[in-house]
Order: structure tokens, then C-alpha cells, then sequence
């Protein structure tokens, strides 16, 4: 049995038994079009605000920001839940669930007509961002033998650079596509959040299909959701899962922090000081974070296969001092500031 199991490979990933390589696949689809939904709404929102509900430029920020604040209490509330539910019913289907939520929360964001309603919304879409993210970390875990986990992972982030990238290099550029076509803004944007809830609904649907089914170990569970969520904040006392929810801590923060108002600040700087219209702002923020993915994607198999050669704590640590390092290195606006202006300056 374990002479099969180590044979089955997807890629350089060993796979654990019962695993295929069509389900190794469909997981990495998943991450690719789940990055591409999670990039895509905070991203978009500058757009939304600005053209679709004609918010004054003076309140987009504080929306923009109560909406973050919003959507993480919701993923913090139900996160734990969904992780729960999924030892009981299985992975695939609250996987699958997490990206109809998704899809059902993109269907309506263009009939938003009022800020309590873009709240509930963004609250649906929190709701099922929460349950891939949980599926996403932990199919992994499922699929991938220990030894090679940190190369799994390195193909994950793979995959979640590739579906960042498909955001800000297509995505993102359709309203300004549909508009040089005769369309209006508020239909170029609703365009846009019809193709996105396709893909999410697409995607549920392939998970259902391509992932794994219970296993034999699932399928014998008798614990109940109480007992199995006592033992998910007991394994918190372990230093080693102690370490990773910290670090996913840090680094949630970091990137809510970027997602939400590093766009907004480049589309009122686009639209206000360079006379740009939202949607070309829109494109070139896209272009502008473009740059950042990439080096995230290439970096993300070495820091996998690092974390394959040495202790799994001390790669985390590396990496995460290796982030704020970076990001505490001096700034010079005078080197910045006109970087950014010739990027957004009008042909």
C-alpha cells in the first residue's frame, strides 16, 4: 500500500492514498480561481463606489474600510465553522458551498442601490471566501504526503499568483474593454460582476466533480461538530500550530490592509490629479499590483521547497521577517512619487 501511495505523483507532490491526480488538479484550479475572486472584489470596489453608486471621493475610504472590517469579523466568525462542518460532510461540498456563496454574492452586487445593502453582500461573499479559504488549507493537508507538503504549497501559491494575475491583467481591464465599445460605465460594471459569479458557479461545479470523495476515516466520523471544534482550539496549545495561526494572523492584516485601499488610493490619485477616467485608473492600478504578484508567484516554490529542507517553523519565521523587513525599508517619495505619476499620466 505504501510503495502505491508514494507512486502516485501529480507534478514533483507524492499524493496519499486514494488520491488522484485529477483531484490534485481540480485543487489547484481552485486556487487559481479563488485568488482570482478574492483579488478581484476589494480591487473592483473603487469602481463601484465610484461609478456605479456615485459615491463622493471624501467617503470612499471610510466605506471602503468599514466594509474590510465587515467581511473579516464575518470570515472570523464562520471560519472555524466551516472547518467543522467539513470534517462532518466532507471537503468538496463546503468547498463547493463557499464558491456559490461567492457566485450568488457577485450576482447581486450590481443591483446595489443603498450601503446597507453593498454590507450585506460583502457579508455573503465573507461567507463563502471563508469557507475556500478554510478548504483550501486544509485539502492540502488531505491530498499532499508530509514530506512533500511544502512543495504542494509552493504550487499553491503558484496557483494563487497565477488567478491574482488573471485579475489585474484581464479582469480588470474589462470595464475599460466594454466602455471604448459604446457601453455605459454602471453596464461595464455589471458585465464585469456577471462573468465573475459565472466563474465561481463554474467552479463549484468542478469541484463537486473533480474532488476527492469522503474517506473511509471521514465517513466513520462520530464525533459532533462541538467535540471536533473543542479539539480545533485544543491543537492551538501544540507551538507548531500556534505558530501558523499567528503568522496567518499577520499576514491577513498585512493583506486586507493593501487589498482595500492601495487601489482606491490609485484610482482618486488617477482620477482627481490626473484627470483619468475611473476605468483607465482602474486598469493601470491593475498593472501597478500586477508587479507585486509576480514576484509572489515566483517566489512562492522556493519558499515551498525551503520549507521541504529544513524545520517548517524556522522557514515561517524567515519568511515573515523577510516580509517586514521589506517593509520597513526607507521610502523616498521623491523616488516614488514621480514613478507614479508617469505610470498614470493620460497618452
Amino acid at each position: 500500500m505504501t510503495t502505491e501511495a508514494v507512486q502516485k505523483k501529480f507534478g514533483p507532490v507524492r499524493l496519499m492514498q486514494g488520491v488522484t491526480a485529477a483531484n490534485m488538479f481540480t485543487y489547484y484550479f481552485a486556487t487559481v480561481t479563488s485568488l482570482l475572486l478574492f483579488t478581484f472584489l476589494p480591487q473592483f470596489q473603487p469602481f463601484l463606489l465610484a461609478e456605479m453608486l456615485a459615491i463622493p471621493e471624501s467617503q470612499q475610504g471610510v466605506i471602503s474600510g468599514n466594509l474590510t472590517f465587515f467581511g473579516e469579523i464575518i470570515i472570523l466568525v464562520s471560519i472555524g465553522g466551516w472547518g467543522t462542518l467539513s470534517d462532518k460532510i466532507g471537503r468538496k461540498f463546503v468547498f463547493a458551498a463557499g464558491f456559490f456563496l461567492m457566485a450568488g454574492a457577485l450576482y447581486l452586487y450590481p443591483n446595489v442601490n443603498n450601503i446597507p445593502l453593498l454590507f450585506a453582500f460583502r457579508g455573503l461573499f465573507a461567507l463563502g471566501s471563508s469557507a475556500v479559504t478554510t478548504m483550501i488549507s486544509t485539502v492540502i493537508a488531505d491530498y499532499a504526503m508530509d514530506e512533500d507538503r511544502g512543495k504542494a504549497s509552493g504550487l499553491q501559491g503558484v496557483g494563487n499568483g497565477i488567478g491574482a494575475l488573471l485579475t489585474v491583467f484581464v479582469v480588470l481591464q474589462l470595464p475599460k474593454i466594454f466602455m471604448a465599445d459604446g457601453m455605459s460605465a454602471l453596464d461595464a460594471g455589471r458585465l464585469t460582476y456577471m462573468a465573475l459569479a459565472g466563474i465561481a458557479a463554474i467552479s463549484a461545479v468542478i469541484l463537486i466533480v473533480g474532488l476527492q470523495n469522503r474517506t473511509n476515516l471521514q465517513k466513520e466520523q462520530k464525533k459532533s461538530i462541538l467535540q471536533i471544534s473543542r479539539e480545533g482550539f485544543a491543537a492551538a496549545k501544540d507551538p507548531g500550530v500556534a505558530l501558523a495561526y499567528m503568522a496567518a494572523f499577520i499576514s491577513r492584516g498585512d493583506l486586507a490592509i493593501v487589498g482595500t485601499f492601495f487601489t482606491l488610493w490609485v484610482v482618486t490619485y488617477g482620477t482627481a490629479q490626473k484627470g483619468l477616467p475611473t476605468a483607465e485608473a482602474l486598469a493601470t492600478a491593475g498593472m501597478i499590483i500586477g508587479i507585486s504578484q509576480t514576484f509572489a508567484m515566483i517566489s512562492a516554490p522556493i519558499f515551498g521547497m525551503l520549507a521541504d529542507r529544513m524545520n517548517r517553523a524556522n522557514a515561517v519565521i524567515i519568511a515573515v521577517a523577510l516580509w517586514h523587513l521589506l517593509d520597513m525599508a526607507p521610502r523616498s517619495s521623491s523616488l516614488t512619487r514621480p514613478a507614479l505619476q508617469f505610470s498614470l499620466s493620460p497618452p
